[in-house]
């Protein structure tokens, strides 16, 4: 089947036309390619960005919690040490404080863990407050037995020396720990 010249220009033109045809429908489809590749990079720096910024709030948020209880704590220590300085001076006389001690707050390892701020895990600030959050605890325990021993036992001939020996205890603990929280406070600025 030999074709006519007529037909054979038209063939020739229209395969052209499709040439044209498909360098415009590469251009369009390299176009859309980019677009989207263009958008998927400016969403991921959006995504980048709004974790960045959430998770340094998230952090701030925790540092001024963990700031806040230890400012509570101190002020804790501070007021149940001098109870018990009052209270050993008046033991020997057989009177007692009627006041009970505050127990310390206990949150700051919980807050940690749950949402660990970059800024603790430097240095050994996370160790310092993992010693303070057990020494808390065990400060904690001594006042409830202590309060137990006051309110149930002050009829006992031994009041006097059994109170003198929790004060005895609790007294070196609280130093201690405010030694521990005046670090943490130097650590955390």
């Amino acid at each position: 089947m030999l074709l006519e010249p007529q037909e054979k220009q038209k063939l020739v033109s229209s395969f052209r036309g499709n040439k044209e045809m498909s360098s415009s429908w590469l251009a369009g489809f390299l176009s859309g390619v980019i677009a989207t590749i263009i958008g998927f990079l400016l969403t991921m720096f959006w995504d980048i960005f709004k974790y960045n910024r959430d998770a340094g709030n998230r952090d701030r948020a925790v540092l001024t919690a963990v700031k806040e209880e230890m400012i509570s704590n101190l002020d804790i220590l501070s007021s149940n040490q001098k109870m018990l300085q009052q209270e050993l001076t008046v033991l020997p006389e057989k009177r007692s404080m009627v006041g009970p001690l505050c127990l310390l707050q206990e949150g700051i390892w919980d807050l940690v863990k749950i949402n660990l701020p970059s800024r603790l895990t430097k240095d050994n600030t996370l160790l310092l407050i993992r010693k303070l959050s057990l020494l808390t605890n065990e400060i904690n325990e001594i006042i409830r037995s202590r309060e137990n021993y006051r309110i149930n036992n002050g009829a006992m001939s031994n009041y006097s020396d059994r109170i003198k020996l929790y004060d005895e205890i609790l007294l070196p603990k609280c130093s201690e720990i405010i030694v521990l929280f005046e670090e943490l406070q130097k650590q955390l600025g």
